[in-house]
């Protein structure tokens, strides 16, 4: 028996590397962009990366990380 688990212990990280390219997303099977998906995309474009004066000498960092930053 623990020779048994040994080669299936051995096997393992080829069957995680196996599923994970299946289910991967963006991986070999492509699907159109559902309509939630183009909501969020469009979403993103306020959130391209800029630097805005909010005041004078004040700033925020908009799009360079999941919060934004401000500079003062």
């Amino acid at each position: 028996m623990r020779q048994s688990l040994n080669v299936t212990l051995k096997k393992l990280p080829l069957m995680v590397t196996a599923l994970m390219a299946t289910v991967a997303p963006g991986g070999a099977f492509a699907h159109e962009a559902t309509a939630g998906e183009k909501v969020l995309q469009e979403h993103n474009a306020d959130f391209r990366r800029q630097i805005v004066e909010v005041t004078s000498g004040v700033y925020v960092a908009v799009g360079f990380s999941a919060a934004n930053v401000s500079l003062i």
